[in-house]
């Protein structure tokens, strides 16, 4: 004999509405709670919703509209897919499957070649409670998965008859009532409840108060590649947490790179496979600060410098990596503008290091400050074919001043991501946002992919030129 066994609880001070709604994004992106995962495939989904006798396979839509768009109802066909052991599960536990969303899953893991692919089955009965099995009885469970053959997440009320409800979360596992051992007490199984818990809670805590991010992340380049890319380089240059000779926070400053190498390794392939190209991408970083993300993109195959006023430590640890102590800006360069009307021209850069970005791909600026505003104009002067890549951060605009703005209607760092990406536009770049996966709080992303050639920033500049040495001349 069966019967369900909480092993986890948690207050839930919120509605349940709240929790439907969470649900909903747990259902079709398992990876966003379990870090061990990069991807969730719906395979096939049915409720039922009519007397229709519909079925078809359901594509992974985005989470808020996942539950609208299940349109096939349970047909027999349906209910003879669910395994047979599964369905005895719930027959025991009082679960009416025609009262419920059915939903068969693929779980991809992080490390293939640690953890198998799994197929796992949803039943999500009424409102709140989510039941999850593995498609297989009595098979090897991958680490990523509780050690239990069935377990759910659900509300219950611990006072039903006062007007005011006291919600519980629970965690609860599937277990044989003559178990003798304490499941509750497994750590491993603690953790996965407590976390997945804690995950839930704080969504339905967004959804309440109508939280929406103000841009979502992965825009660009997909989550289960950058996954992957990422778990490779934090095996290979985690190390260097423990070497790291700067003041700053090595955690911090080292995982924060190595994501952004990442993500610049998934954006620069699938370039490559867009444009059928062979070679990799060549690059400056200006503005290299502690020099690691140069360090790990050359290491990872792709030629390039970063750039720096003032050497670090650490560079001394980076001695096959090309970093420069060296001005990027002409030091005979005033720009006394700051505004769109006024961008520099090809005499802002220190001309020893606009020779080395000749025939560069891809112009970094990886939290540059001074030097964020001309990382889109370097890429316009270096060619017609240069992309550029940056992450704004502290707020400056041209000639080392302080972004000013009257209108802070998305707040402060919004308008100032806004004021570089009009710069891009002004010289001739076609720009797309993403915000990354770093700890940083000036996460947005900045990508100029193209260029309008009617408007290149080369062309506008060397009109500029000629008319400022007419005018010189006059």
């Amino acid at each position: 004999m069966v019967e369900w066994k909480s092993v986890y609880s948690i207050n839930f001070p919120f509605l349940e509405e709240s929790f439907s709604s969470t649900l909903n994004v747990w259902c079709v992106n398992a990876e966003f709670i379990n870090p061990l995962l990069t991807k969730t495939e719906i395979i096939c989904s049915w409720r039922d919703l009519s007397k229709e006798n519909s079925c078809c396979e359901h594509e992974n839509d985005s989470f808020s509209e996942f539950i609208s768009t299940i349109s096939t109802y349970h047909s027999e066909e349906t209910l003879s897919k669910i395994p047979k052991y599964i369905k005895e599960y719930l027959e025991l536990s009082k679960v009416d499957l025609g009262e419920s969303i059915i939903v068969q899953r693929l779980l991809q893991p992080k490390w293939k070649e640690k953890d198998p692919i799994l197929i796992q089955w949803v039943i999500w009965n009424g409102k709140h409670e989510m039941i999850f099995f593995p498609e297989h009885q009595n098979s090897d469970l991958p680490f990523y998965h509780p050690e239990v053959e069935g377990y759910k997440i659900h509300l219950l009320s611990e006072n039903k008859n006062e007007e005011t409800q006291n919600l519980q979360l629970h965690f609860s596992v599937l277990i044989n009532k003559n178990q003798t051992n304490d499941l509750s007490q497994t750590t491993k199984l603690y953790q996965i409840a407590e976390r997945q818990c804690s995950k839930l809670l704080n969504w339905s805590k967004r959804s309440e108060t109508g939280y929406k991010a103000k841009l979502k992340c992965d825009q660009l380049v997909e989550y289960s590649k950058f996954s992957i890319i990422y778990s490779k380089l934090k095996s290979k240059y985690g190390y260097i947490v423990d070497e790291w000779e700067e003041t700053t926070d090595p955690k911090k400053f080292v995982f924060e790179d190595i994501a952004i190498a990442s993500y610049l390794l998934c954006l620069w392939e699938n370039e490559r496979e867009k444009q059928n190209l062979e070679k990799k991408q060549e690059f400056v970083d200006v503005g290299c600060g502690n020099g690691l993300l140069t360090f790990i993109l050359t290491n990872e195959g792709h030629k390039g410098f970063g750039i720096d006023l003032k050497k670090r430590k650490i560079w001394d640890k980076f001695i096959s990596t090309n970093l420069i102590e060296s001005d990027v800006l002409s030091k005979s360069y005033n720009h006394s503008g700051g505004g769109l009307s006024s961008i520099p021209s090809l005499n802002a850069f220190n001309d020893e290091f606009f020779c080395l970005c000749k025939n560069l791909d891809w112009v970094i600026a990886n939290h540059s400050d001074e030097l964020t505003p001309y990382s889109p104009l370097l890429a316009a002067l270096i060619s017609s074919k240069a992309k550029f890549f940056a992450i704004p951060c502290c707020m400056f605009t041209f000639g080392g001043r302080k972004f000013q703005t009257s209108d802070l209607s998305q707040g402060r760092y919004l308008a100032y991501v806004n004021h570089i990406d009009q710069i891009a536009k002004s010289c001739g770049f076609e720009t797309k946002w993403d915000r990354l996966r770093i700890p940083s709080v000036k996460c947005i992303a900045i990508v100029g992919f193209e260029q309008n050639e009617n408007e290149n920033y080369l062309k506008l500049s060397n009109k500029q030129i000629e008319s400022n040495n007419n005018n010189n001349n006059n």
